[in-house]
């Protein structure tokens, strides 16, 4: 019980934040983001009472990728374009009914094509996905914290939760993008 509160909590606060504050916030609510996918990860490892364990682990777990993800941000950004390239390729290739054989392949295109893309508007896609990431992490963990009246918000394949998700994005990328427009903080710094 502890930890579910513990993640809602921490979900929806870390969510908004990222959601509306992403691109000031980027490089400092990555060691957070990583703290609290480690504690999740570690915290699915323990029984749902245990509390020390699964919180030590998940420091030490969100220490280290907070590390790398801080001094290899940018890195870290064509990363993302590039994992979320290989999935919308694979996608993409089940989708046009194409073979087994090609559909890495078009995996590995869209995917390159994704990661030079998020590489080189990383700004704008530092704002994106962000916002996006939040809005998503937000609503997970209202789902989380009133699961008998917005449980619904944690199933991803509900059209209400996919719209509530993008109007959420939506007003926080148009947010950090007015309060960011013509500061160029991020793309300057490899």
């Amino acid at each position: 019980m502890f930890q579910t509160l513990v993640i809602a909590v921490l979900s929806i606060g870390i969510g908004l934040a990222a959601c509306f504050m992403g691109y000031q916030l980027f490089r400092f609510l990555l060691p957070f983001l990583a703290a609290l996918y480690g504690y999740a990860v570690a915290a699915s490892w323990f029984s749902p009472e245990a509390w020390f364990w699964p919180f030590i682990i998940g420091l030490i777990v969100g220490l280290i990728f907070a590390f790398l993800a801080y001094f290899l941000w940018s890195i870290t950004v064509g990363i993302g374009g590039v994992t979320l390239g290989f999935g919308a390729g694979m996608q993409l290739a089940a989708f046009l009914g194409l073979g087994s054989m090609l559909a890495p392949v078009i995996g590995i295109v869209v995917a390159l094509i994704f990661g030079f893309m998020f590489f080189s508007a990383r700004d704008l896609l530092v704002m994106a996905s962000t916002s996006l990431a939040g809005a998503g992490l937000a609503l997970t963990g209202l789902a989380i914290m009133l699961p008998g009246l917005l449980g619904w918000l944690a199933n991803s394949s509900n059209f209400l939760t996919f719209i509530l998700t993008i109007v959420l994005a939506a007003i926080g990328f148009g947010t950090q993008y007015r309060t960011m427009a013509g500061r160029n903080i991020y793309a300057v710094m490899v």
